[in-house]
């Protein structure tokens, strides 16, 4: 037994005592307890190979929150079209979230779940994982995406081992299930979301061990309603704000059907050159063309929808052409000219290209074609931008700005023009495809000057002020402004959903620019100790000498000591352990992340940390064995004589990796009522 309180929780479980009542018992009967306790569980399961540390006995005893449940996967209704991309993970070590229908509302983020393969041979348990979110309800999964025919209940689980009969992975087949556990628990649901009792979710831990861990995507998520969202994720690091983010960009990443045509044209002439549109058409044109012809083709109609000016089309075009022509080109009277010199017009207004023009411009045939050509089958496509504040992160940047631009072979140099910023791009693509939802997604959006990059964009986020375009792009609702570079007309589309992160540890929520915060909604993200997997999704892992370590006791431990030190907002995030399944990788989370992170939280304060690991008791003395070591150096020890005025000298070091021992991590959590 790993010390007395384990002991007397095990007697107090299979006893029904309570607290005072075991304490009241001596050392002795309560070994003598526990001995007949041995013997009286080894009779009931019929076999002397029991641990009160491994299932089923653990799960008799172990206080737990949490409940387990079974989930259940036909074969033959639903394919599993990522199943083996999803296996390959787990099988590397990740974990792999998926939403699941479920039967039950009454299931909590922490809950275990086993995943049963049914509707076909062979049948039985094939997965674990943590139920990682609340119950939810979105279409269901056989509905067609967005219709609203029929709401169903969802969680997200997190596998962390995922078999594939078919490729030869062991199982727990329901023959195993039905031998095995006790009769009164049913193996064949019709239906996900199934509690299993304590007991028989005991034995099923044990047959999992011992089948599987010895040896050795449904439909599109539902998109939001078209409402847009401005949303921003915040609290301490590592609780998961990131993988929130990664996580909603899967409903914006993929889509079921191929993108139509005259959207996905328009995505890709919507950061072009209006020279390279229009030279495409030309040579579409078969090189020679008046400008009413040019005007009239669809790339060009194509690209005036996208930039808004569908009234002056013509215009564009003839500065255009008459910018880019030699002055050999009589028929043209103009001083603003600019390389590359590769048009030329007739006396009765035909437009053509230049002898030698392809040596110039050779990308423009290709282009062309690949326009003319379309998306390929089964395109897919990125509906989002990712973006990353920092100090020097400006409006330029994200909205537009001037840059400079290499003029070519024939210009002097570089010449200056108009860039679009990633959010203006992403407005663009949004604009040309209403119907579908799109985002973009700005981490550490606390870390920049959010008046300074945001400018006017302020105004144009509120979602009582989103715009909305009919068929030819004409604004109908919302709110549009002139931008000061480029001098369009912008306005934020209601299609376009805007997420960000805020980590509170380098700034408090309520410092953020009071415009922000009215325009936002906040979720905050606070440390889940429950979503830690561990090495058999119960937040445990083995510490290499027979014993245990809950990962997830250890988190509270150190954030409660945070709350008390520091505060709230710089808590440690469960993320840091989520990957941890084995003790040598807790050690290297707690060296390499864990303590620094805390030596900038402490600055430097070492006898704060180490009351964060409970490496020190009230009065200064070691509580060993230690992560962070002090020792007290006296003057004598360094001048051999005392020196007046000097205090003893308190030297602090962090223990070696392959020194940690397992006790000290349990007492972090252990020694404390």
């Amino acid at each position: 037994m790993f010390g007395g309180t384990h002991r007397r929780s095990i007697v107090a479980a299979f006893r029904e005592l309570r607290p005072a009542q075991v304490n009241k018992i001596t050392v002795s009967d309560l070994d003598g307890e526990l001995h007949e306790i041995c013997k009286e569980q080894e009779a009931s399961y019929g076999t002397e190979e029991l641990d009160f540390y491994s299932p089923p006995l653990r799960n008799l005893w172990f206080e737990s929150p949490h409940n387990s449940w079974l989930f259940s996967w036909n074969s033959t209704k639903w394919p599993w079209e990522t199943l083996a991309a999803d296996r390959r993970a787990t099988h590397n070590g990740e974990t792999v979230t998926l939403r699941w229908n479920c039967a039950n509302t009454g299931i909590h983020v922490g809950d275990r779940v086993y995943l049963t393969r049914s509707g076909a041979e062979p049948r039985g348990v094939i997965a674990i994982g943590n139920v990682v979110t609340a119950p939810y309800q979105a279409d269901h999964w056989d509905e067609p995406q967005g219709s609203g025919n029929k709401q169903i209940w969802y969680v997200d689980i997190a596998f962390s081992r995922i078999q594939d009969p078919d490729q030869g992975d062991p199982m727990v087949s329901q023959e195993e299930l039905k031998k095995a556990v006790p009769d009164d628990q049913a193996w064949s649901p019709l239906a996900s979301g199934i509690k299993i009792k304590p007991k028989a979710a005991g034995m099923l831990e044990k047959l999992w061990q011992d089948t599987v861990e010895k040896v050795s995507k449904p439909e599109q998520p539902t998109l939001p309603a078209m409402r847009p969202r401005n949303l921003i994720f915040y609290g301490p690091p590592g609780t998961g704000k990131t993988y929130e983010l990664n996580r909603l960009k899967e409903r914006y990443a993929t889509q079921s059907t191929p993108i139509q045509r005259d959207v996905w044209l328009m995505q890709k002439l919507a950061d072009v050159r209006w020279f390279d549109v229009i030279a495409a058409a030309l040579y579409k044109l078969g090189g020679r063309a008046k400008v009413g012809d040019i005007a009239t083709h669809e790339f060009v109609g194509l690209k005036g929808r996208v930039m808004e000016r569908t009234s002056h089309i013509k215009q564009t075009i003839w500065a255009t052409l008459q910018q880019h022509t030699p002055e050999s080109c009589t028929t043209v009277l103009t001083r603003n000219r600019c390389a590359p010199f590769v048009f030329e017009k007739s006396r009765d207004s035909v437009w053509s290209f230049t002898d030698g023009w392809q040596e110039t411009c050779d990308d423009i045939p290709a282009l062309a074609d690949s326009w003319e050509r379309g998306p390929d089958a089964g395109t897919q496509q990125q509906r989002y931008e990712f973006v990353t504040f920092h100090q020097a992160y400006s409006y330029e940047d994200f909205l537009e700005g001037i840059r400079p631009v290499d003029a070519g072979e024939d210009g002097d140099g570089f010449s200056y023009r108009v860039v679009p910023g990633v959010f203006k791009r992403i407005v663009k693509k949004a604009k040309a495809d209403p119907k579908q939802k799109y985002a973009i997604f700005i981490d550490e959006i606390n870390r920049g000057n959010i008046a300074k990059i945001f400018g006017e964009l302020i105004t144009l986020m509120e979602v009582d002020k989103r715009a909305e375009s009919d068929s030819e792009g004409h604004l109908t609702k919302g709110l549009e402004l002139t931008l000061p570079y480029s001098g369009e007309t912008f306005g934020v589309p209601v299609n376009l959903d805007i997420y960000g992160t805020m980590n509170t540890a380098d700034r408090s929520i309520a410092l953020i620019d009071t415009a922000l915060r009215r325009r936002f909604r906040f979720k905050e993200l606070m440390p889940n100790s429950a979503v830690i997997n561990g090495r058999a999704a119960d937040g445990t892992i083995d510490d290499g000498d027979g014993g245990v370590i809950d990962l997830r006791k250890m988190l509270d431990a150190m954030n409660l000591r945070i709350r008390f030190l520091l505060n709230r907002d710089m808590t440690l995030g469960h993320a840091y352990f989520c990957n941890v399944r084995t003790f040598a990788d807790l050690k290297e989370v707690l060296l390499n992340q864990v303590i620094p992170l805390l030596q900038e939280y402490f600055y430097e304060d070492w006898r704060s940390i180490q009351k964060v690991f409970h490496d020190v008791g009230e009065d200064g003395q070691h509580h060993d064995p230690q992560i962070v070591c002090h020792r007290i150096v006296k003057p004598e020890e360094a001048f051999g004589f005392d020196v007046a005025g000097h205090d003893d000298l308190i030297e602090y070091r962090v223990e070696d990796e392959a020194n940690i021992a397992p006790d000290a991590i349990r007492k972090i959590y252990e020694d404390v009522n």
